[in-house]
């Protein structure tokens, strides 16, 4: 009998635990980790050199859209000039962390935020100086109530974007930073 005891109170204990451990992780992983606070990514123009020492850049919302509409993800292509040979997305470095800024602003609109994240990151990889991809990152992770780690890129950003001399982005820096902090204050 004091065997069976033991693995009727073991049972019990592991459902207990499974269920609290099953809770946790739903928590952690599901709808309940994300916190809307930015919609949209910022679909900016940035200047990348390709292969030709070209401007390469991604059209969409430009920085004197920045408090109007989104331009949407089907208007959010790479432009290379006509007069250029066609390159392969791949052939370079520098469009290839194009091509991953776009996916991970695809995913952000689609709201798979840790899929944007990875994108954003990997794209950062290649071009370490990239504030746009530092401020869409930050806005990403703050989606996802990391707000910390937002706050880190948001602030990368905005560093980045004052070194640049680009005053409309870091206005929208201090905006979204301002969003995050009346967001916190909320909730408490």
């Amino acid at each position: 009998m004091d065997s069976l005891s033991f693995g009727i109170w073991f049972g019990v204990i592991g459902l207990i635990a499974a269920i609290g451990l099953g809770s946790m992780i739903s928590a952690y992983w599901g709808k309940g980790s994300v916190a809307v606070v930015f919609p949209e990514p910022l679909w900016s123009l940035v200047p990348v050199k390709s292969a030709e020492s070209t401007e390469l850049q991604l059209s969409g919302e430009s920085s004197e859209e920045s408090s109007g509409e989104s331009s949407g993800a089907a208007e959010a292509a790479a432009s290379i000039p006509s007069s250029d040979p066609p390159v392969a997305i791949s052939d370079t470095p520098e469009l290839a962390s194009v091509a991953l800024f776009r996916a991970g602003c695809e995913a952000f609109q689609a709201g798979q935020y840790r899929r944007a994240i990875d994108q954003f990151t990997q794209a950062l990889q290649q071009e370490p100086d990239w504030a746009a991809a530092y401020h869409n990152r930050g806005r990403a992770t703050a989606n996802l109530r990391r707000v910390p780690e937002g706050v880190a890129d948001l602030v990368k950003a905005g560093d980045l974007y004052l070194q640049q001399g680009k005053a409309i982005e870091l206005e929208q820096i201090k905006q979204d930073l301002a969003q995050l902090k009346a967001m916190k204050a909320g909730s408490n």
